[in-house]
C-alpha cells in the first residue's frame, strides 16, 4: 500500500495501514510483519518492520532476533 499515511492521519482521517493495524490489535494479534516503507523493494529482498502488540501478548509469549548477524 503506497499512501502518504501521515498526511491523511493529520487531515483527521484514518490511513488504511493504521486501520489494518488498529483491526489486528481490536482482532487479538500479538504482533505483525509488514512491508518497510522506507526499504520498499520486492519479493523478500525489502525491508520488513515488527509491529507489537504488549497488551495482547500471551502469557509465554517471546520475540526472539534470528539470525542477527544478517541484520542491517
Amino acid at each position: 500500500m503506497d499512501e502518504d499515511w501521515r498526511s491523511i492521519q493529520s487531515g483527521g482521517e484514518e490511513s488504511w495501514t493504521q486501520a489494518i493495524g488498529r483491526g489486528c490489535y481490536v482482532g487479538g494479534f500479538e504482533g505483525l510483519i509488514v512491508p518497510s516503507a522506507r526499504n520498499p523493494s520486492s519479493g523478500n529482498d525489502g525491508g520488513k518492520n515488527i509491529v507489537i502488540f504488549p497488551e495482547n501478548l500471551s502469557n509465554g509469549s517471546k520475540i526472539e532476533i534470528l539470525a542477527a548477524d544478517q541484520l542491517p
